[in-house]
């Protein structure tokens, strides 16, 4: 049960991640619109902030699905922990372009992030000991 459980969550993980990836990565308007905005307010290049963010966003997307085929339980943990401080960090990271680069936090995204922030808890939770036991 817990394993299904796990996989259900890295599975919608990859999905949210390469929702929000697609868009950056393709050069979508909406997009290009809101790094152009971040480098105003940013010293950074819209375009190169854009498509970095976009590739980390696929990066820990595919990290998720890789997480569905690795049956070693403590590979699958260690994999698993590093793959989800890297969703962690990119979340965060979203949350305070949300609220100190962003003119008004668009709430639905700060739902989002917060939402997968519980899964990254759930997460670590889930596998704590058996990375544990790993590295004893």
């Amino acid at each position: 049960m817990k394993n299904l459980f796990s996989n259900l969550l890295n599975l919608a993980s990859a999905l949210f991640m390469f929702q929000f990836a697609l868009p950056k990565l393709l050069a979508a308007q909406v997009s290009v619109k809101t790094f152009s905005y971040f480098a105003q307010v940013l010293p950074v290049n819209a375009k190169i902030y854009m498509y970095s963010v976009g590739l980390l966003e696929l990066v820990v997307g595919l990290m998720m699905l890789a997480l569905l085929f690795i049956k070693n339980e403590k590979q699958k943990a260690l994999f698993t922990y590093v793959a989800y401080v890297l969703l962690a960090g990119t979340l965060i990271g979203a949350l305070l372009h949300e609220y100190f680069v962003r003119p008004e936090p668009i709430a639905q995204l700060v739902t989002y992030s917060g939402c997968f922030l519980v899964i990254c808890a759930i997460q670590f939770l889930a596998y704590r000991k058996t990375l544990i036991a790993r590295f004893e």
